[in-house]
């Protein structure tokens, strides 16, 4: 498991995040949505899953934060060594953290950075953080 902290300060509030990325056998099919959230005291908790287009991709994660709207970014990107071209799945969690009390508007985005596949959001919808 690889674990990258990610950090984006806004005007009010500095939010972090610990990503954790781990590959998932191809064919293995989520016990839950592509991407779900929730939020819990002071954080929003993001599990999700991402397809790439094989399995040597480097894949992190970023969080950015404006004002009651927070992005999450997850990225994955060819490592630069001969690899399959075969679909390859990728189970991530991130917890961004920080936020105050509220509800925010969360952004889910999955991009390919040197791949030629296109950036797509998978979850945008608001999660109340206690």
């Amino acid at each position: 498991m690889v674990l990258l902290l990610g950090l984006a300060a806004c005007s009010d509030r500095d939010a972090e995040m610990a990503f954790a990325v781990r590959p998932l056998k191809p064919g293995t099919l989520p016990t839950f949505p592509t991407v779900r959230a929730e939020g819990g005291p002071g954080t929003i908790v993001v599990r999700g899953r991402l397809e790439a287009p094989s399995p040597c991709q480097a894949v992190s994660g970023k969080v950015t934060a404006d004002g009651a709207g927070v992005t999450v970014r997850v990225e994955a990107e060819p490592r630069g060594v001969a690899c399959p071209d075969v679909i390859s799945p990728f189970g991530y969690d991130a917890t961004v953290s920080g936020l105050g009390r509220g509800r925010y508007r969360l952004r889910v985005v999955h991009a390919y950075p040197g791949t030629g596949w296109g950036e797509r959001t998978v979850l945008d919808q608001e999660v109340p953080v206690h």
